[in-house]
């Protein structure tokens, strides 16, 4: 009764892409956020004053240990993790000896095993924000600026395009250590962690933003 009319234009197995040729708008794209074949972890915090650059590869359909497949572009820990179908991202994090919070946003490719690249930079350094994913956007969300500030800022990066990541929107109290969950539509930042700010220390906000 819309008079909408679809095409499929990509005929991938369980990712088939619809194309509205009715209207022109409303195409139907799969959401996939975490792939079918594997899981990275890159970075991360060892003992005392060592960070990690490694990134580590694991397959999702067999049981098996992780291999090195490369490296960040700097040692940091508590970084946020976005994926887009293609690359993964980490963005921010900790280096340590000196303390030092970072704001760079590193790229790597899944067709390809091999190093990250700096393709950005979030509006500030911090540790310990949540990481979004959306089909077309990485988000970070939140964090820990120093040791007595805590941002609410949620910052978006383009995956179509290399660059800066902007000042998008906030979460509604200030925090760290957030778990991030995306779906679809929707990002979910849960939890978290302040010190020092009266009726502070632990939440337990479940803030909710659309994409």
């Amino acid at each position: 009764t819309s008079g909408e009319v679809y095409i499929c234009t990509d005929a991938t197995a369980g990712a088939n892409v619809w194309t509205n040729v009715g209207p022109g708008t409303g195409d139907i794209i799969p959401w996939k956020f975490g792939g079918e074949n594997y899981g990275y972890a890159a970075g991360g915090y060892q003992s005392g004053t060592t960070t990690a650059d490694v990134i580590d590869k694991f397959s999702l359909t067999s049981d098996a240990n992780a291999t090195d497949v490369g490296n960040l572009t700097q040692e940091r820990h508590n970084g946020a993790g976005a994926t887009s179908k293609t690359y993964g991202y980490k963005g921010g994090g900790t280096a340590v000896g000196p303390l030092v919070r970072s704001d760079r946003i590193d790229k790597w490719a899944f067709a390809s095993d091999g190093n990250a690249t700096d393709v950005g930079n979030s509006t500030d350094g911090r540790s310990f924000a949540s990481g979004h994913s959306s089909t077309t956007y990485g988000y970070v969300a939140g964090g820990q600026i120093d040791g007595s500030t805590w941002t609410n800022i949620i910052d978006r990066f383009a995956y179509a395009s290399d660059g800066n990541a902007s000042d998008w929107a906030d979460i509604s109290q200030a925090r760290s250590r957030a778990v991030g969950i995306s779906s679809a539509t929707y990002s979910y930042s849960c939890g978290g962690w302040t010190s020092g700010i009266p009726g502070g220390d632990h939440w337990d906000i479940i803030d909710k933003f659309p994409f």
